[in-house]
């Protein structure tokens, strides 16, 4: 009697190498339709937690300007103190969590973040600092690496790369979600004591769900956690993927990050209506990205994710130049279109380019490193959003406002160019049979 052909099984693979590359692909598909609970459960767990995340990210800077008079170099320096806390512990929590379990470390990191929104519901600017800089922050650093390290340890060879997308595509439609909703709170609310307590109870509501859901995940012991040779700084690997971690720091920093700092204040002071869609832009920005990951991914059959990097980077700060020549809805939109393109195209790919250089159980501190650029990059955007604002868009007085994306343009252009003429140095020396295509065009 034949019996049903498993599909999860090796041997159905076993003839992989003579697919075509779309034929992978769709084979990726049917795999992960096939993949464990676990797996369908942490894109869930990121969509609930990068909801809340993208409630955090878009609010702080104009929570304290507009609820405790902070100007816009001191509600970016909270911005980018919130990102410096991510960035510290996302190296060191991991270590510390060691002997525990995945579920243990999401489980933490979804009761701070519920602990987090019900203090900043409290009207105190101190407890409302200690909320964001503390138990937020200390959230954060705990959710992404242990999410992602979830997403490589219940995935299967045959889905990671298709994982690795679906990460992204969780978290931007939450991002489209969170933009929506908080335009229409934004819009309908005017009264700055209702405003943001709705938002942050919305934000801790997220967090509950994450807890509820990370009961029915698959226990992964300590026997999986974290480990680091201690030998690693004498390895040349390490460095150069430190040295191209800390260009994307800057990439970051000097150009992506301004969507979430500069451009919300910088659309209602341009627009002078403080009813202004900035909303409507993050749900823009996350639609854009969700199509280009999806679009893209094909692309990582053909070229090396290096590459795609540098060209995301590239698409993504030449982008900034619109709003330089025009200030209106539409030109906003197709600024956002065109930075969302390339990070769609480069924050993917650098989470493929971490799995393949990091060695085998050092995957959580390498992972650790990969979120660097949004964390400590919130750093240097937080302060030069601040001051670019003050100096050329202020609040009040005379305005400059073009001048604010043109020192992003020209502070930020140079960066995936030096990253495409120091790749000798930066990229580790692999084989791809997929890249031949870009990697003849770029060397």
């Amino acid at each position: 009697m034949q019996t049903e052909e498993d599909p999860l099984k090796p041997e159905n693979s076993s003839n992989e190498n003579s697919l075509s590359e779309y034929e992978k692909f769709v084979n990726s598909l049917r795999f992960l339709r096939h993949s464990e609970l676990s797996l369908h459960l942490m894109f869930l767990l990121n969509f609930l937690m990068s909801f809340q995340y993208y409630i955090l990210v878009t609010l702080i800077p104009l929570y304290f300007t507009e609820a405790h008079d902070y100007s816009d170099l001191l509600s970016g320096v909270v911005f980018g103190c919130f990102g410096c806390v991510i960035g510290i512990f996302s190296i060191l929590i991991p270590y510390l969590f060691q002997g525990s379990s995945l579920k243990i470390a999401l489980s933490i990191s979804s009761f701070l973040g519920i602990s987090g929104f019900v203090l900043l519901c409290i009207d105190n600017v101190y407890i409302s600092l200690g909320a964001i800089i503390g138990l937020e922050a200390l959230s954060c650093s705990l959710t992404w690496p242990f999410i992602e390290l979830g997403i490589k340890k219940y995935s299967q060879k045959q889905v990671r790369k298709i994982s690795s997308s679906l990460f992204y595509i969780c978290n931007y439609s939450a991002g489209i979600f969170a933009g929506i909703f908080i335009d229409v709170i934004w819009t309908s609310l005017e009264d700055s004591d209702y405003l943001f307590p709705v938002l942050f109870i919305s934000g801790a509501c997220s967090c509950l769900l994450s807890l509820i859901a990370v009961i029915f995940l698959r226990p992964i012991y300590s026997s999986e956690g974290p480990h680091i040779d201690n030998n690693f700084y004498e390895s040349k690997s390490f460095w150069r993927y430190l040295g191209l971690i800390v260009f994307i720091v800057l990439l970051r920093s000097a150009c992506f990050g301004h969507l979430d700092t500069t451009f919300p204040k910088y659309i209602i002071r341009v627009t002078n209506d403080d009813t202004a869609h900035f909303g409507v832009m993050l749900a823009v920005h996350s639609v854009t990205i969700i199509v280009g990951i999806f679009t893209f991914t094909i692309l990582t059959y053909y070229y090396t994710s290096y590459s795609l990097i540098i060209i995301g980077g590239l698409i993504g700060t030449l982008s900034t130049s619109l709003l330089i020549f025009w200030n209106d809805y539409f030109s906003f939109v197709l600024m956002t279109i065109g930075i969302s393109a390339g990070e769609s195209l480069w924050v993917p790919r650098l989470l493929d380019y971490t799995y393949e250089v990091a060695p085998k159980n050092e995957e959580p501190f390498y992972l650790a490193l990969s979120n660097f650029p949004f964390y400590f990059g919130m750093i240097i955007t937080g302060v030069t959003s601040g001051l670019l604002l003050e100096e050329y868009c202020p609040e009040d007085g005379e305005q400059n406002c073009e001048m604010v994306w043109l020192i992003i343009l020209a502070s930020s252009l140079w960066i995936p160019i030096a990253i495409f003429l120091l790749k000798p140095i930066l990229q580790e020396p692999k084989n791809h049979s997929h890249s031949l295509s870009l990697d003849s065009n770029l060397n």
